[in-house]
């Protein structure tokens, strides 16, 4: 941390509202909820990008999915950089820096930056990286370096609340794009489908074919449809099938192993864990 400007990061901080500076301190300490937190938790069964469909939905993933949603905000983000860049007198040198930097990054994330600076500003941020850059963390020759500039054009303007500035917008970038998967994750077609909408019906065809021959004659009725008419039924009353079907036989000690005994999240959407 001795090459970070932490003086513009709390400053950044202590300006936020509430629930931001909520969504800030879960997503630097990963704890957010999202695709491959959730499955580590054990409530999720799969940890797929709800605006891409790809696999292994990070923090790095938020930020640079390929969805066109995700790209528009991250257009809309370089758009009004670009212009918080020219409002607060950056030198030319920092904005260019800048703006190239983090838009290589959103194209190539994986790829590490190879190119050698001579200025070490300049070589500084590139060590700590343009992800890390996003997440609030700017080096302090850099920041040094347009303190000078300030001086340099006769500015007053603190070098330290410049890139508090920057950290502040770049927060909202990042909160931009969580709002955005959020509002695809809560689609209840999606919701479904990362619970375990096939392993659903797999579980279902299982329990069909075992048969109500051990259970009370009072669930006897619940195998009255044919296999095919129970599969083409909505999600919630094939989650209800299940979790009267599955619930009955394992109070009787009657039921096999199946995922649906060891996962707790299937086991929480279906409502086996009540």
């Amino acid at each position: 941390m001795d090459n970070i400007e932490v003086a513009a990061f709390r400053h950044a901080r202590s300006q936020m509202q509430l629930g931001m500076l909520k969504f800030v301190s879960k997503w630097l300490s990963n704890t957010l909820a999202m695709g491959v937190i959730m499955q580590q938790r054990k409530h999720r069964i799969f940890n797929r990008c709800p605006r891409c469909h790809d696999w292994g939905e990070d923090r790095l993933h938020v930020l640079v999915c390929w969805d066109s949603r995700a790209k528009i905000i991250r257009r809309q983000y370089l758009d009004t950089l670009h212009q918080l860049l020219l409002q607060t007198s950056t030198h030319p040198d920092i904005n260019s820096f800048i703006m190239e930097g983090v838009s290589q990054f959103f194209r190539q994330p994986h790829t590490r930056e190879e190119e050698r600076y001579e200025e070490h500003w300049k070589w500084e941020q590139q060590l700590i990286g343009w992800y890390n850059f996003l997440s609030g963390f700017i080096g302090k020759a850099l920041v040094e370096t347009q303190q000078d500039h300030f001086k340099a054009l006769g500015l007053r303007n603190k070098g330290k609340q410049w890139a508090s500035k920057i950290i502040a917008h770049n927060w909202h970038m990042m909160y931009k794009q969580w709002l955005g998967r959020n509002e695809v994750l809560h689609q209840k077609e999606f919701i479904n489908s990362i619970s375990g909408a096939a392993l659903l019906d797999i579980e279902i065809e299982r329990e069909y074919e075992i048969g109500c021959e051990d259970l009370p004659q009072t669930a006897h009725r619940w195998f009255n449809m044919t296999k095919q008419q129970l599969l083409e039924k909505s999600i919630d009353y094939k989650k209800g099938w299940l979790l009267i079907v599955r619930k009955l036989r394992e109070s009787l000690n009657i039921a096999d192993y199946s995922i649906f005994s060891s996962s707790r999240a299937l086991r929480k959407w279906v409502g086996l864990n009540k």
